[in-house]
């Protein structure tokens, strides 16, 4: 689930993946003037070269998932019926964490799958909720690492 959701109803996907959170989406689309001399009378218009879209995506990818699975309560609900007995009822409550999968690689399967499209070229679609786009590829994948973000990923990716 993606924080966009909440301000819009659909939030921008790459290649079907949806991140966490989207910090920044942005698009460019320029056109190019021939360099001959255009002659007398002709309209501009009808000799420009249109460049290829840009997209760009700033995302976000947390190591905690924002919405809760009906794994996460596993752990509680057999604990609800095991009570509280001593060690039984403490392997109970923390195999909710276990059960919920491989949530401290989350960030870096985000990477991992963004580094796959980059590496690869192959084309794919962009959803970014008010326009679609087809036959992209990544140019360009960025992600910086600092105190502030560890606990996950940011990353640029046109």
């Amino acid at each position: 689930m993606s924080l966009l959701n909440i301000f819009t109803s659909k939030a921008p996907t790459l290649s079907g993946y949806e991140f966490d959170a989207v910090l920044e989406d942005t698009l460019e689309l320029t056109v190019d003037l021939t360099g001959y001399t255009i002659e007398l009378g002709a309209r501009v218009s009808d000799h420009r070269i249109v460049n290829p879209i840009r997209w760009s995506i700033v995302g976000a990818i947390s190591n905690t998932p924002i919405g809760a699975s009906l794994t996460d309560f596993a752990g509680g609900a057999l604990s609800n019926f095991i009570g509280d007995s001593g060690i039984v009822g403490t392997i109970a409550g923390l195999s909710a964490g276990f059960l919920a999968g491989s949530d401290e690689t989350r960030a870096s399967s985000a990477l991992d799958f963004l580094i796959t499209l980059t590496t690869t070229g192959e084309p794919f679609d962009i959803d970014a909720g008010d326009i679609q786009l087809t036959n992209m590829i990544i140019m360009s994948l960025r992600r910086t690492k600092d105190p502030a973000n560890e606990g996950g990923l940011i990353f640029q990716a046109d």
